[in-house]
């Protein structure tokens, strides 16, 4: 009957062990996919912010021209 017990203890400590590991592969592996999200979704914010200094510097080069041409146009260059 002790044995039995004893059997069944390590049957059930076993398995909780098992359990155990293939929970803490499952959560390394969220990690590792989170940290390649994260990865990802920081490389996006960078090409976002450098489109959008692009952006701002090509509007203000064109409101620059689009000032001197409604000033006269270039004239002061003649």
């Amino acid at each position: 009957m002790i044995d039995q017990i004893k059997s069944a203890r390590d049957t059930a400590l076993h398995q909780a062990q098992r359990l155990q590991e293939e929970a803490e592969k499952r959560i390394n592996v969220l990690k590792h996919e989170a940290k390649e999200q994260m990865e990802e979704v920081r490389k996006t914010a960078a090409t976002a912010a450098w489109w959008l200094f692009g952006t701002a510097i090509t509007s203000m080069a064109t409101a620059a021209i689009a000032g001197v041409l409604a000033a006269g146009g270039l004239e002061f260059l003649s």
